[in-house]
C-alpha cells in the first residue's frame, strides 16, 4: 500500500492566476484541498495539542492571566497526550491524497477556463504556448491512441468473442500500473470465473485495480467514485445506461475518464445512440482480435489484442460497414 500512496501524482496550482477572479467553485476547491492537506501534514498529536488547548481556554473560561495560560497547558498536554499515538492509516493516506488529486485536475480545469474569460477569446500565440496536461502513453497504447489529455472519454466495441473484453481489462491493468486507481465495472459478468480468468491472464498488477459488480446507474451513483481516477462499464447496454445518464456521471467526477463498453448489432456497429460516439474522445472498434481507433489524439490505427501478437501494430483495418458517424473532432 505504500507503494500505492508514492505513485499518487503531486500537484500545484496557480494561486496567481486566481488574482481577482471570482469564482465559487475554485475558491470552494481550494478550501477542501487545504483542508485534506492539513490531515496529512499536520500530526493528530499536534492537532490535539492545538484543540485540546483552545477547548480549555475557551470553555472553562479562567478569569485571571495565569490561570488561563495554566488551563491552556493543561489542556493542550491532554490532547496532545490522547492523540499521541493516533496515526493515520496508509489506506487513509492513499484515499486522502487521491481525493486531493482528483480535486487538483478539476482545480486546472476550472483555471484554464478562466483564462478565457472576457469573450472567450485568446490570440493563436496564446493557444500554441499553452501548455495542457497529458497521460504519456507508451508501447501499443501510444501507437494506437496517441496521448490523451486530462480527463478523456472512449467507447469500445466489437461482436461477441472478438475480444472486446480482454482488450477492456488489458487497457484497465495499464492505466493501474502507470496512471491512477481504475474501478472496471463488471455488470455482464458479475464476480464469475470467466472474469476471474480473464484477470489471472492478462492483469499484471492488481494494486490499484478494482472490480464492482454494479448492474444498473441506480447501483453506480449510490457509490462514492471519487478515488477512481478510470472507471470502466462493461457493458452500459447491459446496465441500460442512457446517453443522459453517462454525461451526469462525467458531469459529476469531471475529472474521472471513463471507458465504455458497448454490445454490437450483427452489423458490427455498436448497440444505441449514436450520441454515444459524438459525446467521446476516442472511439475503439474490436474485430477479430484487432483493435482499431479513431479519435481526437491520433490518426486512425490498430494493434493486436492478444498477446501472441502484443505490441505489433497493423495496417488500420477499415471500420465496420455500418459504423458511421459525423466526425466531431
Amino acid at each position: 500500500m505504500q507503494e500505492a500512496i508514492n505513485d499518487v501524482a503531486e500537484f500545484s496550482y496557480d494561486e496567481d492566476l486566481l488574482a481577482g477572479v471570482e469564482n465559487p467553485r475554485i475558491n470552494e476547491i481550494k478550501r477542501q484541498i487545504q483542508f485534506l492537506q492539513n490531515k496529512i501534514s499536520i500530526a493528530p498529536s499536534i492537532k490535539g495539542m492545538i484543540g485540546g488547548g483552545a477547548a480549555a481556554y475557551f470553555l472553562l473560561r479562567p478569569q485571571t492571566f495565569a490561570t488561563k495560560m495554566l488551563y491552556l497547558a493543561l489542556g493542550g498536554y491532554a490532547g496532545y497526550y490522547f492523540f499521541k499515538d493516533k496515526h493515520l492509516s496508509d489506506e487513509e493516506t492513499a484515499s486522502i491524497k487521491n481525493n486531493i488529486h482528483q480535486l487538483a485536475i478539476e482545480l486546472d480545469s476550472l483555471q484554464r477556463g478562466q483564462e478565457m474569460t472576457g469573450g472567450g477569446l485568446i490570440s493563436s500565440d496564446t493557444l500554441l504556448k499553452n501548455d495542457y496536461d497529458v497521460f504519456p502513453f507508451s508501447g501499443k497504447y501510444l501507437e494506437l491512441i496517441g496521448e490523451p489529455t486530462l480527463p478523456f472519454s472512449a467507447i469500445i466495441f466489437g461482436l461477441p468473442k472478438s475480444g472486446k473484453s480482454i482488450f477492456s481489462i488489458q487497457f484497465a491493468d495499464y492505466l493501474a500500473t502507470n496512471f491512477g486507481r481504475v474501478l472496471y465495472i463488471a455488470s455482464e459478468e458479475g464476480f464469475s470465473p470467466t472474469l476471474q480468468k480473464k484477470v489471472k491472464d492478462f492483469v499484471k498488477d492488481t494494486r490499484n485495480l478494482d472490480f464492482a459488480p454494479f448492474k444498473s446507474y441506480e447501483e453506480i451513483i449510490a457509490n462514492n467514485l471519487s478515488q477512481y481516477r478510470f472507471i470502466f462499464i462493461d457493458s452500459l447496454n447491459f446496465a441500460k445506461i442512457t446517453v443522459e445518464q453517462l454525461e451526469q456521471l462525467k458531469s459529476e467526477y469531471p475529472a474521472i475518464c471513463f471507458i465504455a463498453i458497448l454490445q454490437s448489432t450483427k452489423g458490427g456497429n455498436f448497440r444505441g445512440s449514436q450520441e454515444y460516439a459524438h459525446n467521446c474522445d476516442v472511439i475503439i472498434t474490436i474485430e477479430n482480435g484487432i483493435a482499431t481507433q479513431k479519435g481526437r489524439f491520433q490518426a486512425q490505427s490498430s494493434c493486436y489484442v492478444f498477446d501472441e501478437a502484443e505490441g505489433e501494430v497493423s495496417t488500420p483495418a477499415p471500420a465496420p460497414a455500418e459504423f458511421e458517424y459525423e466526425a466531431a473532432y
